[in-house]
């Protein structure tokens, strides 16, 4: 065979190794398996006054406090406002429906099922009937009472916007023949007697332990309430004098509560003139947590 054509094989040869398929591991590389997880987490919506854990922590509506004596009350039994009620004298004693002390507030489930912009949850509530803890106290004509009793309402809401809660008074305390009403006067002082009116301030009071509102497994101080990540409750009706706006609104609080949630402390005042028929009066107010 020529030198030449042996050469030229040669060549061939060469470039039939220079062309022979890389090792497979050598470039691009193959994954013959996969897997993928995802967690998809959804947190319970709450906006509550009050609220039940799974761990068994427990958060109540809220609580009562009886409010402080005039030490100048000289009623006897008989002027007790209805039969088996035990009033307090010259301030408002709590008792509920069947006229038993109360320091656990209650609530009662307020939505609009008409309201499409606000559903009724999923969950059907527990207690949608509306339960009245009622102050009951014997007074003169005369007095006034800036401390006749007192309500610390406890708020739940983790909507990172907030709350507001919304309060309606009734337009008077009034008989059963509804005449001479002590009116509702939203910026009455209850600095004197010179007329008869109710009224209510509120307070912002995050940090203040009740026991009667939470048995707390979250926390190692029994009843203690935490500040949410939103700060103080904006509080727009700070003082007897001031007036509650158009829109009801008496608190907001804009950011997610703490777990153990917020607090607001009613407290409420009566004044009774110097011509104030004789009589048992009664009215309502409804605060109403505003999801926002």
């Amino acid at each position: 065979m020529s030198k030449k054509l042996i050469a030229g094989a040669g060549v061939v040869a060469s470039l039939a190794v220079a062309l022979a398929p890389l090792a497979t591991f050598a470039t691009g590389s193959y994954y013959p398996n996969t897997h993928k997880d995802t967690l998809n987490v959804t947190i319970e919506e709450v906006c509550s006054f009050g609220h039940t854990y799974a761990d068994g922590t427990v958060v109540n509506p809220g609580s009562h406090t009886n409010g402080t004596g005039l030490n100048s009350e000289t009623g006897v039994v008989e002027d007790t406002p209805s039969s088996n009620i035990d009033a307090g004298k010259s301030y408002g004693k709590w008792l509920n429906a069947s006229g038993e002390d109360v320091a656990v507030a209650t609530a009662y489930d307020t939505q609009d099922t008409t309201d499409a912009q606000n559903p009724v949850p999923s969950v059907a509530p527990t207690n949608t009937t509306a339960v009245a803890d009622t102050a009951y106290g014997v007074m003169e004509t005369n007095t006034v009472n800036g401390t006749f009793a007192k309500t610390t309402l406890a708020i739940i809401c983790n909507n990172a916007t907030g709350y507001q809660i919304k309060a309606v008074p009734d337009a008077n305390l009034a008989k059963t023949a509804a005449t001479d009403p002590i009116p509702f006067d939203g910026d009455y002082a209850m600095s004197d007697a010179s007329s008869s009116a109710y009224n209510f301030f509120a307070a912002d009071t995050t940090t203040t332990a009740d026991a009667n509102i939470t048995d707390s497994t979250l926390n190692t101080t029994e009843g203690l309430s935490a500040v949410g990540a939103g700060g103080a409750i904006e509080v727009a009706k700070s003082s007897f004098s001031t007036d509650i706006a158009n829109t009801g609104i008496i608190a907001t609080q804009n950011g997610a509560t703490s777990t153990l949630g917020d607090r607001l402390t009613i407290t409420y005042g009566v004044s009774i003139d110097a011509n104030q028929e004789a009589g048992t009066y009664e009215g309502s107010i409804v605060y109403t947590l505003i999801q926002l």
